[in-house]
């Protein structure tokens, strides 16, 4: 009667062994599932303060492209006017080197008739010397 006992005590304590064998992997994996869950936990955080980070720079962002469509708005008229006065003073140059090249031409087109003149008395000049 006590051999069927001593096995039985014999195998729960083999039994025993194996459980406490089979519960210390079971109890690393356990531990392991426990970090991954923590490290998942603050990256859910990191990403909910980016999240909330993000959206503050949308919003600053979205002022900053209203502040610049005032900016391109007066910038394009500021270009304009530019522009319109720039014309003006080339007009202006234009006419004026027009101006100049006429009463340069005239300036030139009276001189020449002056040295013709001039090339004539000195040739009367001359013809009157040799007669002499």
């Amino acid at each position: 009667m006590i051999a069927p006992l001593l096995t039985a005590s014999s195998d729960l304590k083999d039994a025993g062994r194996a459980a406490r064998e089979a519960a210390g992997p079971l109890s690393q994996a356990g531990g392991a599932a426990s970090r991954a869950l923590d490290q998942i936990a603050t990256t859910v955080e990191r990403l909910g303060a980016a999240a909330e980070r993000a959206s503050g720079l949308v919003g600053s962002l979205d002022t900053a492209t209203k502040r610049f469509e005032g900016v391109d708005a007066a910038l394009a008229a500021t270009l304009t006017a530019l522009q319109n006065g720039l014309r003006g003073f080339a007009n202006e140059v234009s006419g004026f080197v027009t101006k100049t090249d006429t009463n340069l031409a005239k300036a030139a087109s009276h001189l020449e008739a002056i040295v013709k003149q001039l090339d004539g008395t000195i040739e009367e000049f001359n013809d009157a010397r040799r007669v002499r």
